[in-house]
């Protein structure tokens, strides 16, 4: 089940189907996506922003979805829980922050869960180094390891229990191909392989080779020397054990913008994005261990309205119960 929440909706959509102002989306959406790939729009009138937010990010820290920073008429220093059930509920966080990226962080097999918010701009600095974990429990923002660069349009994801890995986006320094490993549990930063070519404003996630096969990154869509890129690439292991990238199926429509998330499943999927404005959804799979089995497939159904700078966050099927 997904929750997309936010961003820029299509132009000259017809204002009462959803909350909106100046091109932007209050309303929330949970999709249901069943096992045969069809998709089901839910009714979620408790879950809509109450703060207009696009270019924001998000993920769900102790069974809550949480939707931080973005930019709308003014940049956001906070983080909103969706549906919270008396009152609005905010965390403060350190730095306005938008473009940036995020992903959870789970210690003591999720006795601790922090969502690591990454890089971004600010309004005045056009990328940041700063870093800040946020987290549900006891409504807390803190200080994160500080990157060795300012960052801004990157994605990550998830290399191993105790493994993130950061990828692409732009910095000050204009060749740099960005590519990190932190150690979740030491805090330490070190060199992962390097890009094959710049890329930014794309999508990062896991993905399962074959049915309970080898997880491995995969990192699709954005712009690669100023043109959308409909490339994939899987970060695989070699012969020697070092790992590199390997080239997988390229991306139906070249998309930038939308939101890309790893399903339980051990699928990826591409929720939106700029082509035109998308409502589509389109999923990865691998059916073996071998890259030439991955295929992207759009699914049944799509979203209520296209979106764009939106934020996508994974649930459980059991967390609400959809209503048609």
């Amino acid at each position: 089940m997904l929750i997309v929440t936010g961003g820029w909706i299509e132009p000259n959509i017809h204002a009462n189907r959803l909350k909106m102002w100046r091109g932007r989306a209050f309303d929330t959406e949970i999709i249901y996506i069943s096992p045969n790939g069809k998709t089901r729009n839910c009714k979620a009138p408790d879950h809509y922003l109450l703060k207009l937010r696009d270019n924001a990010v998000g993920g769900l820290v102790y069974g809550h979805p949480i939707v931080c920073g973005g930019s709308s008429t003014t940049h956001t220093k906070n983080c909103e829980r969706l549906g919270s059930p008396k009152k609005a509920e905010y965390i403060e966080m350190l730095d306005l922050r938008y473009n940036a990226a995020s992903i959870l962080i789970s210690r003591k097999n999720g006795a601790e869960q922090k969502l690591w918010v990454t890089g971004g701009r600010n309004g005045k600095a056009s990328w940041l180094s700063s870093t800040e974990y946020v987290s549900t429990n006891k409504m807390f923002s803190g200080p994160g390891v500080y990157l060795p660069f300012g960052l801004k349009y990157h994605c990550m994801a998830r290399f191993n229990r105790s493994t993130v890995v950061l990828l692409g986006g732009l910095s000050h320094r204009s060749n740099l191909r960005p590519s990190l490993f932190m150690d979740t549990d030491k805090e330490t930063l070190t060199e992962a392989p390097t890009l094959t070519e710049k890329r930014y404003l794309h999508q990062c996630g896991q993905i399962s080779l074959g049915t309970g096969g080898e997880n491995v990154v995969v990192m699709t869509g954005g712009t690669v020397e100023r043109r959308k890129a409909e490339m994939t690439e899987v970060l695989m292991p070699d012969q020697d054990g070092f790992h590199v990238w390997v080239k997988g199926p390229d991306l139906p429509p070249r998309l930038q913008l939308g939101d890309g998330v790893s399903t339980p499943d051990g699928s990826f999927l591409m929720v939106a994005g700029q082509d035109s404005f998308s409502a589509s959804i389109l999923r990865l799979t691998c059916s073996t261990t071998s890259i030439q089995s991955c295929q992207w497939k759009k699914l049944e159904g799509e979203l209520f309205v296209r979106r764009r700078q939106h934020v996508t966050i994974v649930v459980p099927s059991s967390y609400i119960t959809c209503t048609p």
